[in-house]
């Protein structure tokens, strides 16, 4: 508001050369915001789960582009034959699991390992044909999870385990 005001005040002055048009600046602009690496890996791990879990749900010729979006060997290789044996013996996975990440570490080899007190009480195995849930999960139990850094930048769950604790 305060240019307008301004402009219309005082003396008119003659027209004079025109600036010429700015090029657009070759120094650098405001730097994006650094990702915080861990942050990176947690997502990864999370976005696993909340692929992995319900990927029984799609036709199975779909199920190894969609894991591999989130997992690589040898937990890649694994979760396909377990999804092939509970679809072989009439089992979907259902609800959904929540990590609850409690640790990172970043090695700097492009390897990183997350300790989680994963919550599984709202998911569990059911009947494929009649939905009636089989089994249903515990709600702290320890996840000891291995990610890589792929060649394309992103995370992905290489490994996991299941110490056989309670958190």
């Amino acid at each position: 508001m305060f240019a307008i005001f301004t402009a219309g005040c005082g003396r008119h002055a003659e027209p004079g050369p025109q600036p010429s048009p700015t090029l657009p600046s070759t120094q650098p602009t405001t730097a994006a915001p650094t990702v915080d690496p861990r942050r990176s890996v947690q997502d990864a791990y999370e976005r696993f789960w909340s692929v992995s879990w319900p990927v029984d749900q799609q036709p199975a010729a779909r199920w190894q582009p969609i894991l591999a979006a989130v997992a690589v060997d040898p937990e890649l290789t694994r979760l396909l034959a377990g999804t092939r044996v509970q679809h072989r013996d009439g089992i979907r996975l259902y609800g959904a699991v929540v990590p609850h990440v409690r640790k990172i570490v970043l090695t700097g080899s492009g390897r990183a390992t997350i300790t989680d007190c994963q919550d599984a009480s709202h998911a569990g195995q059911a009947d494929a044909g009649t939905g009636k849930p089989r089994s249903v999960g515990v709600a702290r139990t320890w996840v000891d999870a291995t990610l890589v850094l792929g060649g394309d930048g992103v995370w992905r769950v290489s490994e996991i385990n299941y110490p056989g604790s309670r958190c």
